[in-house]
């Protein structure tokens, strides 16, 4: 009997350390899309980090994942998007933002560009990332378009690019970021076997002729 109610006892102390463990990567999530949305942070390893920090947390805090990142990142713009920018105001940074995603776009036809991320979602804004999808057999053709257009750019450690992928996606992808002046692109770089199997997106992505219509139509979703 007493070995029964020690079992009972250690049960309910770990549910209760799982409940508080969810709660408290909730919290981290909170705080991280706050630096994310309003403080410009786009590294998300680096925006859970600080927000751990910000909490007084245990630097050996479990953090939360990429889903939960994005998860909460929504929660907040549907919530707090009109009040920070004004509806608006939003609406043109989204605008202007795409209109510089298509720019890329039409730059990197020859590799099937799709947006992805929270310029395609429609919640993004001026300190989002532009996010393209590429497919390739090889990262290097990529590499010798930026440099014939004498676009600067640099390798993303998959770490650094954490937040352009679901954390449970096991597919690897090559990362760069480019800048043309003007802005810069986040470009992840699948060959075709890799896209299949990362199978059916989870997320919104939008190629160029479905980001062009969104454009044309002035529809901010």
């Amino acid at each position: 009997m007493a070995h029964h109610h020690r079992s009972g006892r250690q049960k309910q102390r770990a549910q209760q350390e799982t409940r508080t463990g969810q709660q408290q990567r909730a919290r981290i999530a909170q705080a991280a899309a706050v630096l994310i949305l309003e403080h410009g942070v786009t590294d998300w390893h680096d925006a859970k980090r600080k927000a751990a920090r910000q909490l007084l947390l245990p630097e050996n805090s479990a953090l939360p994942d990429n889903d939960e990142i994005e998860a909460a990142l929504f929660e907040h713009q549907s919530l707090f998007g009109g009040a920070l920018w004004g509806d608006d105001a939003h609406a043109s940074q989204l605008r202007a933002r795409r209109c510089q995603a298509l720019v890329w776009m039409d730059r990197l036809i020859a590799f099937s560009p799709k947006l992805y991320g929270a310029l395609a979602e429609g919640w993004g804004g001026e300190h989002q990332d532009i996010r393209l999808e590429l497919i390739a057999e090889d990262a290097k053709a990529v590499e010798l378009r930026l440099i014939d257009d004498r676009i600067r750019y640099h390798p993303v450690s998959v770490a650094a690019a954490s937040a352009t992928t679901s954390s449970k996606s096991t597919v690897k992808s090559t990362f760069l970021r480019a800048d043309d002046g003007a802005s810069e692109a986040l470009l992840r770089i699948d060959t075709p076997t890799a896209r299949q199997q990362r199978g059916k997106p989870t997320h919104r992505m939008l190629d160029r002729a479905a980001l062009k219509e969104l454009l044309a139509s002035g529809i901010r979703d």
